[in-house]
């Protein structure tokens, strides 16, 4: 199990701009378009899909730049456990010192 989590990643970045289009189905034509409204600007920084835009067919688009498999999510359930296991120790440690 440790060599099965030695290579997992809590997220994997993904390059939207070298996936298809989801109108034309290109390949390579996607670019980042820049954010139209206050409500996309704000979109963009809570969560993790940005505006993309199709060079050939003029869509445009929110698309994911993070993805998180199943493997990521064991990880950052480990992390989470990690934590809570070493806050629960420090929370005894200083309950005796005190």
């Amino acid at each position: 199990m440790i060599t099965y989590l030695r290579r997992a990643r809590a997220y994997y970045i993904i390059n939207p701009a070298m996936q298809e289009c989801p109108s034309c189905k290109t390949c390579g034509t996607l670019m980042r378009s820049r954010s139209r409204s206050t409500f996309e600007k704000f979109f963009g920084r809570l969560t993790f899909y940005k505006v993309y835009r199709c060079k050939k067919c003029g869509w445009r688009g929110k698309l994911r730049t993070i993805a998180i498999t199943s493997k990521s999510l064991l990880v950052i359930f480990l992390y989470i456990l990690l934590i809570l296991g070493v806050s629960l120790i420090t929370h005894q440690i200083l309950k005796r010192l005190i």
